[in-house]
């Protein structure tokens, strides 16, 4: 690059270079005037470095002094002279602050810098990031960041820390430009400032590729682009980082043919854009009453191969149907007409329709129908009682029988189904204790006994005038019935009876049922002859027979 420029003594120029040079030395010639060449000091910035463009804080006056090193901006602030706070405040108002955590080769730069433009410095003092907590009686020193300084940079008999107050690092002109430790209040001292691009600045780009996009501030994204035919070799993006540079290396193209394809019997090879470069498709078609067995489209690979194989045109057939996980298919055949039937192992669920048709075309209509597994997971247990799966599985389709415990039933469905819904069947059943119904009273009866649970026994018993026809004890069995059937009590009745001649007969409660008594009594001057007392029988008979009384004059 050849450029030409006047300036005046200590005048800064940038030239930038319209394209990427490769080279090693720069030097600058005086030619074709009069007059001496005065001490230039030359500095390159590669693709790797940042200008005093990419430098500038947005916002910030035009007129600032920039510099640049190993990707960080520095900026030296000689215009005035600010305290520590305020020359931190002033860096931080445009998101950056004052320079800290600076490496050996930093510091020599800003080193070289300082020297650089000592003459227009008004103080030979200049703020750096670095400080004390006042009052700490520790010696340690730290950046503003809140690292600790490892290997202080200080001048010879520093630090001193006069009158206490000295909690704040310079650079010391002095010295060397080494560290002076100050009060932070001085107000007239210069600083250097600390940041980060706020772009990246034009990317470079390799020989046939595009660069999509023109925003290069931080975090912007630009694209690579390949001319037709060309193969994109590297990524096809980059990011502005944060740091002012651009993510990997610039891509390059690379110029792929695969060539012409063959013919296929039957059919035809079509190029979709009339070309067999990088990135071309064929499109493969049959004739009629043919189906296209194979890859329809091919595509030029960035080998210079054409992807897959080639495909045939084969006369009305459908390739195998589609095999399914968990499940089978059953075909016929594969030609045009034929069924494909599908079904699911156990514990598998079909969704979609089971059957698939072969059609002319070489294609099966419908959608594939899928096999999910269904597994219910273990069943609830149930409080005095048990499960048993009927075919030791859980999933779909599978039984699981509850039962309880002796003495106790089941209240509820005792058999439970694994559903498509990946759940049991119905709600858990559970075991109760075995209850008897309330056992029916006939007439002339009562029960003697108030518990009806399992293995509890009642008594029936009949009341006066009534014999008991059955048992009358009866067991609560674990069927929930009674161990026989209700008994009766019936009604016992003898009826009354013949007069006595000669005599009185008398009913000894007046009643004339079962058990009842009568006595018989003659008259005066009668003597009794036969039974003087008589009971009702269960055969509703009277006992005994019928006394009567004697005319024989009784003495007394």
């Amino acid at each position: 690059m050849e450029s030409t420029y006047f300036s005046d003594e200590g005048t800064t120029k940038v030239f930038t270079c319209a394209r990427t040079i490769i080279g090693q030395y720069v030097f600058v010639q005086l030619v074709g005037v009069d007059g001496s060449l005065s001490l230039c000091e030359v500095e390159v910035f590669t693709s790797d470095e940042l200008s005093a463009d990419d430098c500038s804080p947005q916002g910030a006056p035009a007129d600032l002094q920039l510099a640049s090193f190993n990707r960080t901006c520095f900026e030296f602030g000689v215009a005035r002279g600010r305290s520590f706070k305020d020359a931190r405040s002033y860096c931080q108002k445009y998101k950056g602050d004052l320079v800290h955590n600076m490496g050996q080769s930093a510091t020599q730069f800003l080193h070289s810098e300082l020297e650089r433009r000592r003459s227009s410095f008004k103080t030979q003092l200049v703020w750096i990031g670095a400080q004390k907590e006042p009052g700490h009686i520790s010696r340690t020193w730290k950046w503003i960041n809140g690292d600790t300084i490892q290997r202080p940079s200080w001048g010879p008999d520093q630090p001193n820390n006069y009158n206490g107050e000295q909690n704040c690092v310079v650079l010391d002109g002095g010295r060397k430009w080494f560290w002076n430790d100050v009060g932070c209040n001085l107000d007239y001292l210069h600083w250097i400032c600390q940041y980060y691009p706020s772009s990246c600045g034009g990317p470079d780009k390799k020989e046939n590729t595009t660069i999509i996009g023109n925003d290069y501030g931080i975090g912007s994204t630009i694209q690579y682009k390949c001319p037709e035919g060309h193969m994109l070799v590297g990524q096809p993006s980059r990011r502005c980082l944060n740091n002012g540079a651009w993510s990997g290396g610039p891509p390059s193209c690379r110029y792929v043919n695969c060539g012409s394809l063959p013919e296929i019997d039957n059919g035809f090879v079509t190029l979709k854009e009339s070309r067999t470069t990088f990135g071309a498709q064929a499109i493969y078609t049959c004739k009629d009453n043919y189906t296209l067995v194979g890859n329809k489209m091919r595509e030029c690979d960035e080998n210079g191969v054409w992807s897959g194989k080639t495909p045939e045109c084969l006369f009305t057939w459908c390739q195998d149907p589609p095999n399914i996980e968990g499940g089978v298919v059953k075909a016929i055949g594969k030609k045009a007409g034929d069924v494909a039937v599908y079904s699911c192992e156990a514990g598998f669920l079909l969704t979609g329709k089971p059957t698939l048709t072969c059609e002319f075309g070489g294609k099966w209509t419908g959608k594939t129908p899928t096999c999910r597994y269904i597994d219910c997971g273990p069943p609830p247990r149930i409080q005095r009682g048990s499960f048993q799966l009927r075919n030791s599985t859980t999933y779909l389709d599978s039984v699981v029988e509850y039962t309880c415990d002796p003495d106790y039933w089941i209240d509820g469905e005792k058999y439970q189904k694994c559903t498509s819904e990946g759940k049991w069947s119905g709600d858990t059943p559970s075991c109760e204790l075995i209850t008897c119904p309330e056992p029916d009273v006939p007439s002339g009866s009562y029960v003697v006994g108030y518990d009806f649970n399992v293995n509890s026994v009642i008594e029936y018993h009949c009341e006066i005038g009534h014999i008991l026809r059955g048992k009358s004890s009866f067991t609560c069995l674990r069927t929930g019935e009674w161990s026989g059937p209700v008994p009766t009590c019936q009604f016992i009745d003898c009826g009354q009876v013949a007069p006595l001649i000669h005599g009185e007969v008398t009913q000894t409660n007046k009643s004339t049922y079962l058990g009842s008594e009568i006595t018989y009594k003659c008259s005066k001057g009668y003597r009794l002859i036969g039974p003087s007392k008589r009971i009702c029988l269960e055969s509703k008979q009277w006992s005994e027979y019928m006394p009567k009384c004697e005319g024989k004059l009784i003495n007394f």
